[in-house]
């Protein structure tokens, strides 16, 4: 295959490369359908918060990566401290960097409804679990 990150495989392995050279990374999320359940169907999104909140307790950044207008920016923190999903910021790099400052954000990884959910959720839990194996002391050694 010529298309690398085309492969499940290659992806979570580039993630966990990232998260071994840096010890954290930086998550989009987006809001609306990912975390929020903006058409009102009565979905929770309780999969993609547990996982955030892990990410949360590693130390992870995690920016909200939205379409919404910067009027509902204030809810949409208000939102995030309410379920228990501590943010790094909206719709802005995680912090000064010299890549990212023109329309598109730096991330490791991106959570979003539209935009391969599946594959992206597979790929940052099954490197939140190996981020939490490196950091959970030997006991009985």
């Amino acid at each position: 295959m010529n298309d690398l990150y085309l492969s499940k495989y290659n992806a979570t392995v580039r993630l966990k490369d990232e998260y071994k050279k840096y010890g954290k990374i930086i998550v989009a999320l987006d809001y609306d359908d990912t975390i929020f359940d903006f058409h009102k169907k009565g979905h929770t999104y309780e999969a993609v918060i547990t996982l955030i909140k892990r990410c949360n307790k590693l130390g992870f950044y995690v920016v909200i990566f939205t379409g919404s207008e910067k009027e509902k920016y204030d809810s949409i923190r208000e939102y995030c401290a309410r379920i228990g999903i501590e943010i790094t910021g909206i719709n802005e790099n995680a912090f000064p960097m010299n890549v990212g400052n023109n329309g598109k954000i730096y991330y490791n990884v991106l959570l979003d409804d539209r935009a391969g959910l599946d594959s992206a959720f597979a790929a940052l839990l099954d490197t939140v679990t190996f981020a939490e194996m490196m950091t959970k002391p030997v006991v009985g050694v």
